[in-house]
């Protein structure tokens, strides 16, 4: 049976096919299909179509998705045994991921296990819809699905076997509007990050733009490392299309740069035809989840199959004697109880009292609020938490829609909000004098979107090296309100209950 590959791009799937020869990866066909415009059930029936002209009806498949359509964090957790760790893991998801829900799958890779400390993981989160769409089009392909895996670690999965422990290396995997920046400790990916690069750049823009992101991951990684360097960089694609991009990372930053064709890293049957493929450093993740899967290895990272708490067999036999003395110990404990019963009747009367003294302080004196007066005020605080802004959020959206540098400089970024009102950003900066400049940064913020409201222009020939003559001043407004104080928390819900039953159980009291 064939085995492929489908990654899942933004607007395209990559399908590659592989079949395994005395023990080797073959790769027999690479192709692109189009998910532009198209349901679930037509993207899959197009696939089927196209599995079928390469003689591949019925084949088991591993599905990729990109980074950015995950939802990853490091996290902590107290030293714990290894069957315990995907539920704490879990536990511990739910308070740092920002919208983490039981549905989701979720997985994790060790980072550090060391005895009496606690554990490190690198976890990540695949949204149910995203889920369901993968499932869905491999159904309607006729594709046995085994595995949906993370496209940084399935690329790592192709290059880390010639990788040597105790190096550091920086991944540049590059795709076609993103590129994933993995940090490698030997043969572990110890962080990632992605980083989104307009399709529309020229090469030089392109290759400014990824090496100022490559420097910031080197710093952050400096500090992940305890200060080691990272001296070595494997950059996916061919040296001829990014030569300024080598020559500036191996000269300033004194880096050894190797660049790889990932098809040639595996055997290719000329059916494949990879030379006609426009971006082949695309297909490292591809590639790398094949060779996984055909040499019998589990992932890092399995959204279809998530690391799960170890089950212990059972010794029903044991169980079986345990029920027979736990029989003879109730009979016993029966004939006692009978017994003892009366004497339990004053311990009732007492609790009855207590109860009663215990409602009497849920209602409040003059040293102490009641419960009520409690809970609105909580209520109230989980409201203003509730109707806040995740600003972070919100500059990393604005930082995607900015425009390079050598357009545009912000001088000034102000951001306010007001409970019950939607959040503003005072933005001030200067524009070279080129009003389509200005459209499209105006058109480009619009988008989050954005109410973008011009307050003021001017001209600034202080700097006269400086193209960026123009000054502006923008007040920005987040179109979308936050939430209301209209949703009820359900612990507080629990707690007025709690005391209704109360408050009933004091009045049947005082009636006898």
């Amino acid at each position: 049976m064939a085995l492929i590959a489908i990654e899942f791009d933004n607007q395209n799937l990559l399908v590659t096919a592989a079949r395994s020869h005395v023990g080797q990866l073959r790769i027999s066909h690479a192709l692109q299909l189009s998910m532009e415009g198209k349901t679930d059930e037509e993207i899959g029936q197009a696939l089927k179509e196209q599995l079928q002209s390469i003689n591949a009806n019925k084949c088991e498949g591993i599905a990729i998705v990109s980074r950015s359509a995950a939802e990853i964090r490091e996290l902590s957790v107290p030293p714990a045994p290894e069957s315990e760790l995907p539920d704490m893991i879990r536990f511990q998801a739910r308070n740092e991921f920002a919208s983490l829900g039981d549905d989701w799958a979720l997985d994790f890779v060790p980072l550090s296990v060391t005895p009496n400390a606690p554990t490190q993981v690198l976890a990540a989160a695949l949204t149910p819809q995203l889920d369901t769409t993968i499932k869905t089009i491999c159904r309607v392909a006729n594709v046995k699905l085994k595995r949906i895996l993370l496209r940084p670690f399935a690329a790592v999965d192709l290059l880390k076997v010639n990788f040597v422990e105790g190096q550091l290396r920086l991944l540049v995997d590059q795709n076609t509007d993103t590129t994933d920046l993995s940090l490698m400790d030997g043969q572990k990916l110890i962080s990632t990050r992605t980083v989104r690069l307009p399709a529309d750049l020229t090469a030089d823009q392109h290759s400014k733009q990824l090496i100022a992101e490559v420097r910031r991951t080197l710093a952050a990684a400096r500090t992940a490392t305890g200060g080691r360097k990272v001296e070595h960089v494997v950059i996916s694609g061919e040296q001829k299309n990014n030569r300024l991009l080598s020559g500036d990372l191996a000269g300033p930053l004194g880096m050894k740069v190797e660049f790889v064709d990932p098809f040639s890293q595996v055997a290719v049957e000329r059916s494949a035809s990879t030379g006609t493929l426009e971006l082949p450093g695309r297909y490292m993740s591809s590639l790398g989840g094949l060779r996984m899967e055909l040499a019998g290895e589990r992932p890092d990272l399995d959204f279809l199959n998530p690391r799960r708490p170890v089950v212990k067999k059972t010794d029903y036999r044991k169980y079986q004697y345990y029920t027979a003395l736990a029989a003879m110990i109730a009979f016993v404990t029966m004939v006692f109880g009978w017994r003892t019963l009366g004497s339990q009747q004053q311990e009732i009367e007492d609790l009855r009292v207590l109860l009663v003294d215990k409602m009497q302080l849920n209602e409040g004196n003059g040293n102490s609020p009641s419960v009520d007066q409690r809970l609105a005020e909580i209520g109230k605080i989980d409201a203003w938490k509730m109707d806040g802004v995740n600003w972070l959020v919100e500059l990393s959206e604005f930082s995607n829609r900015y425009l390079l540098p050598d357009d545009v400089v912000a001088d000034s970024f102000t951001a306010s909000f007001r409970p019950g009102v939607a959040g503003t950003i005072n933005l001030s900066g200067r524009i070279v004098d080129d009003l389509s400049k200005t459209d499209q940064l105006i058109k480009s913020l619009r988008q989050r979107p954005y109410g973008v409201e011009p307050t003021d222009t001017g001209v600034d020939t202080s700097d006269r090296d400086s193209k960026l003559t123009s000054t502006f001043e923008y007040l920005i407004r987040l179109i979308d309100a936050p939430a209301g104080e209209t949703e009820s928390d359900p612990m507080m819900e629990l707690d007025r209950a709690a005391l209704t039953f109360l408050q009933k159980q004091r009045g049947e009291s005082a009636a006898e």
